[in-house]
């Protein structure tokens, strides 16, 4: 019972997402719900997170996508979604899902406002064993978001868990308070073939939200992609995939990654293996 406690007690006023997973610039829209890709293309991604694949008992699973309807000369609009599904030992588990609405409005030449808000539930469960009954939670989510992009820049803020909930479990309550983002990014092209993205990530609420996020990759003939993501209390993270590759009139992008501990305290989301599947259209 003491061990139970302890995991309550341990999540009480933490929420691990976006940090919770080292492709963090290529998943946005996990908490910012206007948040598009560079080529705004419509997508569709899965993704898997090990926290130690040699025992497969700390893992994240995720599936997530984006498409466009209704657009006209004047604006655009994009529908989402993404499930987010935590297994934390052999008993504990987490779900989120959420829904997102977005428009587009074009301000200029290459200069467009992105707005966005998603809706969904957040999910702790506990299986049944030899010491304990299970249980199962759920309580509501939201997040509401914009940001402008001109030509290869972009700059952004959000709030997140913006209803503040409690959420009773384990015989404890877990306070899910609301924080805010600043997402920022550019890139630039080197030579031909040969293109740097830069992005940033920053959040401040509580004590244990104040985090931030940098990112340096490079872009090489459009179909590999190679760099390096750094998370403040999480160390570093070497990336290398292929991307954009063509699949008839759509493409297929398959990325990985290491996370480097820096720290002699191993947190969640450090030490771990992340593979990433992504499938664009049109």
């Amino acid at each position: 019972m003491l061990f139970w406690n302890f995991l309550a007690n341990a999540q009480k006023v933490f929420s691990p997402y976006p940090f919770h997973f080292d492709h963090i610039f290529n998943l946005g829209n996990f908490y910012h719900p206007g948040f598009d890709h560079r080529d705004k293309k419509d997508y569709i991604q899965i993704g898997y997170n090990d926290f130690n694949p040699l025992s497969n008992t700390i893992a994240s699973y995720y599936l997530n996508g984006k498409f466009s309807f209704g657009k006209t000369a004047i604006k655009s609009h994009r529908l989402g979604a993404f499930i987010i599904n935590d297994r934390e030992g052999e008993f504990l588990g987490r779900l989120k899902m959420m829904a997102q609405y977005s428009f587009v409005l074009p301000l200029g030449p290459q200069f467009s406002w992105h707005n966005g808000i998603g809706l969904g539930v957040l999910n702790h469960t506990l299986k049944s064993n030899d010491i304990i009954g299970g249980e199962s939670s759920f309580t509501f989510d939201s997040d509401l978001g914009t940001f402008l992009r001109w030509k290869n820049h972009y700059f952004g803020v959000s709030v997140n868990q913006l209803t503040n909930r409690r959420q009773y479990f384990l015989n404890g309550t877990f306070s899910i308070p609301r924080y805010y983002s600043m997402y920022l990014g550019t890139s630039l092209k080197l030579t031909e073939g040969l293109v740097l993205l830069m992005d940033g990530y920053a959040r401040t609420g509580s004590i244990l939200y104040n985090k931030y996020a940098v990112s340096f990759r490079v872009d090489i003939q459009k179909h590999i992609t190679t760099g390096i993501n750094i998370k403040s209390a999480n160390g570093f993270m070497p990336l290398l995939g292929i991307r954009d590759i063509r699949v008839g009139d759509h493409s297929f992008s398959c990325l990985f990654s290491y996370s480097v501990p820096t720290s002699k305290i191993i947190l969640s989301g450090s030490g771990n293996f992340e593979m990433q599947l992504e499938y664009k259209f049109r």
